[in-house]
């Protein structure tokens, strides 16, 4: 995760990445626990498997397509990369989000 911080902010960056995952953890674990009796009593176990299935492939659709490949490039190639694909996207503020 710290490759993508600039080295000026990499070490907050870092301790916010640190503190923040276990908690992202939990509310997912806890969504999960919340979701799944849901789905089993709704559409059975073999649709609730199904289904979450589908959200994980879908997940990994959506990282092949859409995540490039680091491996061997430097971390200076890795922002030129993102620089340069993500200028036309609109800042939030800009966009009123």
């Amino acid at each position: 995760m710290t490759e993508k911080i600039n080295s000026g902010g990499r070490n907050e960056g870092a301790k916010a990445s640190l503190s923040t995952e276990p908690l992202v953890k939990v509310i997912a674990f806890i969504t999960t626990l919340g979701v799944f009796p849901m789905l089993l009593e709704t559409f059975g176990l073999t649709m609730s498997f199904f289904t979450f299935a589908a959200i994980g492939v879908g997940g990994g659709i959506f990282a092949i397509i859409f995540a490039p490949e680091t491996q061997g490039k430097t971390r200076e190639k890795i922002e030129k990369y993102f620089k340069k694909n993500l200028q036309d996207v609109p800042a939030p503020q800009e966009a009123g989000i």
